[in-house]
Protein backbone atom coordinates (compact mmCIF):
# COMPACT_ATOMS: atom_id res chain seq x y z
CA UNK A 1 0.00 0.00 0.00
CA UNK A 2 1.32 3.45 -0.93
CA UNK A 3 1.29 6.32 1.55
CA UNK A 4 1.76 9.96 0.67
CA UNK A 5 3.33 12.32 3.24
CA UNK A 6 3.30 16.11 3.19
CA UNK A 7 4.55 18.53 5.84
CA UNK A 8 3.19 21.54 7.74
CA UNK A 9 -0.13 22.12 5.90
CA UNK A 10 -2.10 20.13 3.33
CA UNK A 11 -1.44 21.15 -0.29
CA UNK A 12 -4.32 21.54 -2.76
CA UNK A 13 -2.43 19.64 -5.46
CA UNK A 14 -2.27 16.53 -3.27
CA UNK A 15 -5.99 16.20 -2.51
CA UNK A 16 -6.41 13.31 -4.95
CA UNK A 17 -3.80 11.14 -3.19
CA UNK A 18 -4.97 8.66 -0.59
CA UNK A 19 -4.06 7.98 2.04
CA UNK A 20 -2.46 11.38 2.63
CA UNK A 21 -0.56 12.01 5.85
CA UNK A 22 0.34 15.39 7.28
CA UNK A 23 3.50 15.58 9.41
CA UNK A 24 3.94 18.20 12.15
CA UNK A 25 7.17 20.18 11.82
CA UNK A 26 6.66 21.88 15.18
CA UNK A 27 6.29 25.33 13.66
CA UNK A 28 4.97 27.91 16.13
CA UNK A 29 1.37 29.14 15.66
CA UNK A 30 2.61 32.74 15.49
CA UNK A 31 4.40 31.92 12.23
CA UNK A 32 1.11 31.17 10.48
CA UNK A 33 -0.31 34.47 11.75
CA UNK A 34 2.65 36.40 10.33
CA UNK A 35 1.92 34.74 6.99
CA UNK A 36 -1.71 35.87 7.19
CA UNK A 37 -3.04 32.34 7.79
CA UNK A 38 -5.53 31.37 10.46
CA UNK A 39 -4.51 27.77 11.21
CA UNK A 40 -6.27 25.90 14.03
CA UNK A 41 -4.37 23.28 16.05
CA UNK A 42 -4.23 20.26 13.76
CA UNK A 43 -2.27 17.58 15.56
CA UNK A 44 -3.44 17.27 19.15
CA UNK A 45 -1.25 14.64 20.79
CA UNK A 46 0.29 13.14 17.66
CA UNK A 47 2.84 14.35 15.12
CA UNK A 48 1.28 12.64 12.10
CA UNK A 49 -2.30 13.13 10.95
CA UNK A 50 -4.14 11.20 8.25
CA UNK A 51 -5.97 13.69 6.04
CA UNK A 52 -9.23 12.41 4.63
CA UNK A 53 -11.40 13.59 1.76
Amino acid sequence: MSRFPTVALPKDGLRHLTPLYLADLGLPPALWGRMGLDVPPLFGEGRILEVSG
